[in-house]
């Protein structure tokens, strides 16, 4: 039994983050490890507890640059919360340096609020308000004389998809761009021509307008890429608009008045702009008179940078509260349960936005309860954790420390490793009085996980079923695991 209690100071900030990533490559280099900085960024994370609040993607065919962000979530951050904010949607490039930061989108992401709360404390008459637009935000930016079109979450946009199963959200953006440049194609050329050479092609076009000095974000507004709003009555069948949302300095980071910003041949082939009002009561009337509005955009100057947040009707919060709006009804309905609501369970879901749900049938042909189903996976995963915890780790509260077993635990798998890690940052800074019990582990995988984090899980168990699981559990899990995937 070996002690292992280490506590770690978070870095306060991205700057920090940066310099340690650059000291953990070199010290990897030192003893010949196969290495890159995405890895060594990932790894920093995972030591800090910080993942998967925030993630590490990697460019295709790039080692030296990545994508940081995080998940939006504004729980379980209070320790870090600077660098939380900072690493909300940044591009870094480790080759460089001095300034690593290629471009960062992290004001451009806006933070939700409820009308009341927003006049009672942070309304001013300077603020500017414009409609939101449900859609999807594709980031374009220049680096290295290269064009990337990428979102605040996935370094290529190619590579992103949420609401349609398989289009991805960059070929739905060539499809508006052709929508828009068309008659630059023959026929012939249409036949002829890859789809990877015709966005080539549309891409080039677009980006004729565009300043490789200023960095760019838009709003796609598909029918295949739907959230909350279908803007079918509004736009017509198999609609498909882009908005331009916002232009900046990709050097200096500083945002332009996008209504001064307006590109004109872009408007000419298509391109639309937000709507803009003069103040934030016109704006608030409008929404909620406004069949198809999602709502509102508040841009905020606070300490000489934008801040932004959102505004909607009652309605559209419920809906984004209650309707995690994935392609698959089985991860809503883990997501649904993960949020522990006693007003609003499974059920309600299912009533309110599937009532024609195909329920999983048991090996006696019975369909399965989806609460049932759910919490007897969480259940399972829950027990089993909790007795891995108990078997390698010894805590003590008068101390806040722990001990923990070595040779046991590396003899599990990664992801068990992982978790168990997680749950000992939580002893000895969350449940520092005793022991942690079911109960806090239980709090642990519905509060401190993503919907993503919790399908790993299953379809871990559901592969690896422990000695004592049951068949009907692990009946359970083997459904589940079809379901979501």
């Amino acid at each position: 039994m070996t002690s292992d209690n280490s506590t770690f100071q978070f870095p306060t900030n991205l700057y920090q983050l940066i310099e340690e990533t650059f000291k953990t490559y070199e010290e990897r280099n030192v003893i010949g490890e196969n290495n890159n900085y995405a890895n060594c960024l990932i790894s920093l994370l995972k030591k800090y507890h910080l993942w998967p609040l925030m993630k590490v993607k990697k460019f295709k065919g790039r080692d030296d640059i990545v994508l940081l962000h995080n998940t939006y979530s504004r729980k379980n951050v209070d320790n870090f919360k600077e660098l939380y904010e900072q690493c909300r949607s940044v591009v870094l490039d480790f080759s460089l340096n001095n300034n690593n930061i290629v471009v960062t989108y992290a004001n451009s992401i806006p933070e939700r609020i409820d009308y009341n709360t927003y006049i009672n404390t942070l309304y001013s008459p300077e603020d500017k308000v414009y409609e939101a637009y449900d859609g999807t935000t594709i980031t374009i930016y220049n680096y290295k004389d290269e064009w990337y079109f990428g979102t605040s979450s996935c370094p290529d946009a190619n590579s992103s998809k949420f609401s349609h199963p398989t289009k991805k959200h960059g070929n739905m953006f060539d499809e508006i761009l052709f929508k828009y440049y068309k008659t630059h194609f023959t026929a012939e050329e249409v036949s002829a021509l890859s789809p990877d050479e015709i966005s080539l092609k549309l891409r080039s076009i677009f980006v004729q307008y565009l300043d490789p000095n200023m960095a760019y974000e838009f709003i796609i507004v598909h029918h295949e890429n739907k959230h909350i709003i279908d803007y079918t009555g509004l736009l017509g069948e198999n609609y498909m608009e882009m908005f331009h949302i916002n232009t900046k300095h990709r050097d200096s980071l500083v945002e332009n008045d996008i209504m001064a910003s307006i590109i004109h041949p872009l408007i000419e082939h298509g391109v639309k702009y937000p709507l803009p009002f003069e103040n934030i009561q016109e704006a608030f009337a409008y929404i909620n008179n406004t069949a198809y509005s999602y709502g509102l955009i508040v841009k905020k100057v606070v300490d000489g940078k934008n801040k932004l947040y959102k505004l909607s009707t009652d309605a559209i919060n419920y809906r984004e509260e209650t309707d995690p709006c994935h392609p698959n009804i089985w991860m809503n309905i883990l997501s649904v349960y993960m949020k522990n609501k006693t007003e609003y369970t499974i059920k309600d879901y299912i009533a309110n936005y599937n009532p024609d749900i195909n329920l999983p049938l048991d090996n006696n042909g019975h369909k399965i309860d989806p609460t049932y189903l759910v919490h007897t996976i969480i259940s399972t995963i829950k027990d089993s954790l909790y007795s891995y915890y108990k078997t390698t780790t010894i805590y003590y509260p008068n101390h806040n420390r722990y001990k923990m077993n070595k040779d046991m635990d590396k003899q599990f798998p990664p992801i068990i490793q992982y978790h168990l890690a997680q749950l000992r940052n939580l002893q000895i800074n969350t449940y520092k009085a005793k022991m942690i019990n079911m109960s806090n582990v239980y709090h642990y995988l519905c509060q401190c996980n993503d919907v993503n984090n919790i399908k790993t899980l299953i379809q871990f168990f559901a592969s690896n079923p422990i000695n004592e699981m049951s068949p009907r559990t692990s009946m359970c899990f083997a459904i589940m695991t079809s379901l979501i995937s």
